[in-house]
């Protein structure tokens, strides 16, 4: 015995297809994200430039994806910010 067709046609086999991928697709703008990597590409030299000089800051939050290191800096803050104000 074979298996039951999900779809009756083959049009109603296309438009869920369409339904899905609009749900799972999102369109983005080209130019808007060559600039975001762009930043993201300065920002994974400043702190690769940064470890080199030596800051504290930049050794804990550097990695080598640039997901690792937006992950590293969203925990550096919220680290600070949960630890008690330094005296000043």
């Amino acid at each position: 015995m074979g298996r039951l067709k999900q779809y009756a046609t083959s049009a109603e086999r296309q438009t869920a297809y369409r339904q899905r991928l609009r749900v799972e697709t999102v369109v983005i703008d080209r130019a808007r994200l060559d600039r975001l990597r762009a930043q993201l590409d300065g920002l994974q030299q400043a702190i690769a430039q940064a470890q080199r000089a030596g800051d504290s800051c930049a050794r804990q939050v550097g990695h080598a994806s640039v997901e690792s290191t937006l992950e590293a800096l969203t925990a550096w803050f919220r680290a600070r910010t949960a630890a008690p104000p330094h005296e000043t």
